[in-house]
């Protein structure tokens, strides 16, 4: 299961569970559950495809899901067995495709670190005459402008973490890997 997906997209991808084969009887179940228990569990059932399920969930189907923060669960079964087989968490965004209201979709470090960036040029602006902020619902107060550099540094360091994991996920090299090749000499 991928670790987001924005409802109202196409959900498809292949599982295998080589102890317990599609060819042998067992059925592959998703269950999604929200963290915070609003709306019901989301529960998906795979086709077999081999020994291995195919998952195939419809735009239409995935619109009507609640974005937020669920913890899901896969589990095979057959006649009185049950094995769960993984677990993991995924987040449903919201479509922005159909959104009307206002959406930002920015992680909660990137959001951190743009309302960091934006206290640190007012810092500047003002000649450190501005101290007091305000940074996602939170008062903060800052003695000096390395007091300020220290968060920028910690969440700069977050949204790189961020984008790493979500270069791997799209099959890109890692912008912060360094790759080396040694020769022998001749």
């Amino acid at each position: 299961m991928q670790p987001k997906l924005i409802a109202g997209d196409s959900l498809r991808f292949s599982s295998s569970v080589p102890d317990y084969p599609a060819s042998d009887g067992y059925t592959l179940t998703y269950k999604l559950v929200r963290r915070d228990a609003a709306g019901g569990p989301i529960t998906i059932t795979a086709a077999a495809d081999g020994d291995g399920y195919l998952v195939t969930v419809l735009p239409a189907t995935t619109a009507s899901w609640l974005p937020g923060k669920y913890t899901w669960a896969a589990y095979v079964t057959k006649t009185g067995e049950r094995y769960t087989v993984e677990t993991g968490e995924v987040e449903i965004l919201p479509d922005p495709a159909v959104s009307g209201a206002p959406l930002d979709m920015r992680s909660q470090a990137r959001k951190a670190l743009d309302d960091l960036n934006a206290a640190r040029a007012t810092w500047v602006a003002t000649g450190g005459r501005v101290k007091r902020y305000s940074i996602a619902g939170r008062d903060i107060e800052y003695k000096d402008a390395a007091e300020i550099d220290m968060e920028i540094n910690y969440w700069t360091k977050q949204v790189g973490e961020e984008q790493t994991s979500a270069d791997l996920e799209a099959g890109r090299r890692p912008k912060n890997r360094i790759l080396t090749r040694f020769v022998r000499p001749s």
